[in-house]
């Protein structure tokens, strides 16, 4: 018979184990979940009636905004289907990207972003 400790200590390797794979299941779950959400942000962005320049601009400002934006946005004690929270995401991505253009002088890109904020809508379905 194998003593106590054998066991215990197969019992924690295989614990360790079973949270390192949930941990990896979850952050790769979390990445792929970010990565959508930002394309159909920069997607938003494209769609937008600015010039060529400013697109590009505001694209670099939502690659810039986007994880602050998500984090805040994700809340996982929450049930599936309300994880997420698109408006918080959407509102604080487009006062960063705002604010930014603002602080780098760049007022009339700010003014036609914050216009055509409201124009569009962001809706994610979670998986």
């Amino acid at each position: 018979m194998k003593p106590q400790s054998h066991r215990i200590a197969r019992w924690l390797v295989s614990l360790v184990v079973v949270i390192a794979v949930g941990v990896t299941f979850y952050a790769h779950r979390r990445e792929d979940a970010s990565r959508r959400i930002k394309a159909e942000m920069l997607g938003i962005i494209e769609d937008m009636s600015l010039p060529s320049k400013w697109q590009e601009e505001a694209a670099w400002l939502v690659e810039a905004a986007h994880k602050e934006a998500f984090d805040n946005a994700l809340d996982v004690t929450k049930k599936l289907g309300r994880k997420f929270d698109e408006r918080v995401y959407y509102n604080k991505v487009f006062d960063l990207i705002i604010d930014r253009a603002r602080e780098d002088g760049r007022t009339q890109l700010a003014e036609s972003l914050a216009n055509e904020r409201s124009s569009f809508l962001l809706h994610v379905t979670e998986r």
